[in-house]
C-alpha cells in the first residue's frame, strides 16, 4: 500500500541549451565591488585560462577581473586560490533569470592554500 512519489530537476543544460565551457582561476582572496550578487560589496576575482589537449597550461591569463556573478555549486574559501571548469550558459532574458551569463560549477581543476 506503499507509493512512491519520484519528482525530476531539469539540468541547467536542458533549461538554458548547450553551454560554453570556460576555465577560471579564483584568486585566494575577494575584492570590493559594487555589483556584489551576495549583498556584501565583494566579489571574486577571476582570471580565464586556457589548456591543451594535453591538459597544460597554454597563451598568457587574462587580467584579474572583479567577477560579480554568481558561480553555481561554488562556495569560495578565503586564502584557497582555485582553478575551476564552469559552463557559462547565456540563456535568453527572462522574468526568472538574472541578467548576463549564468555560471555552473563541472569540476575543480586545482586547489592551492595561499598563506597571506
Amino acid at each position: 500500500g506503499d507509493a512512491l512519489l519520484l519528482t525530476g530537476e531539469l539540468t541547467p543544460e536542458a533549461r538554458f541549451g548547450p553551454p560554453t565551457t570556460v576555465f577560471l582561476e579564483v584568486a585566494a582572496e575577494t575584492v570590493e565591488c559594487e555589483e556584489s550578487v551576495r549583498g556584501d560589496g565583494l566579489c571574486l576575482q577571476v582570471r580565464e585560462i586556457s589548456f591543451d589537449e594535453q591538459g597544460l597550461r597554454v597563451d598568457t591569463p587574462s587580467e584579474w577581473q572583479a567577477f560579480s556573478a554568481d558561480i553555481v555549486g561554488y562556495q569560495h574559501q578565503p586564502g584557497i586560490r582555485n582553478v575551476l571548469r564552469v559552463k557559462r550558459f547565456e540563456p535568453a532574458a527572462g522574468p526568472e533569470l538574472p541578467p548576463g551569463p549564468i555560471y555552473v560549477l563541472d569540476l575543480v581543476v586545482e586547489s592551492e592554500v595561499v598563506a597571506n
